[in-house]
């Protein structure tokens, strides 16, 4: 069975250490594990090699009206990304 994460990034936090513990006991346990992270290839976190992380490298501003605006668009983007790399990893 695969098993696909959407998290924005894999840095240190929470969530992503969440993401990432329960990654690496699903992997143990024979599933096939997939990370889709839009904003960052890199895992704080240590993940099992076998677990595959797929990214965008999207960029975001760290000011202004330029920021929002890039992630209104960004945010129309992974829509359509996410929809794309569910029917690439679940095909139906």
């Amino acid at each position: 069975m695969k098993i696909i994460f959407f998290i924005p990034r894999m840095g240190g936090g929470g969530a992503e250490r969440v993401v990432a513990n329960i990654s690496n006991e699903l992997v143990s346990r024979g599933y096939e594990v997939v990370i889709y992270s839009p904003l960052s290839n890199e895992s704080f976190y240590k993940l099992n090699p076998s677990i595959k992380i797929i990214t965008e490298n999207y960029k975001i501003s760290k000011k202004g009206l330029l920021r929002k605006i890039q992630i209104i668009i960004n945010g129309i983007r992974l829509y359509f990304a996410y929809s794309k790399k569910i029917k690439s990893e679940f095909p139906f």
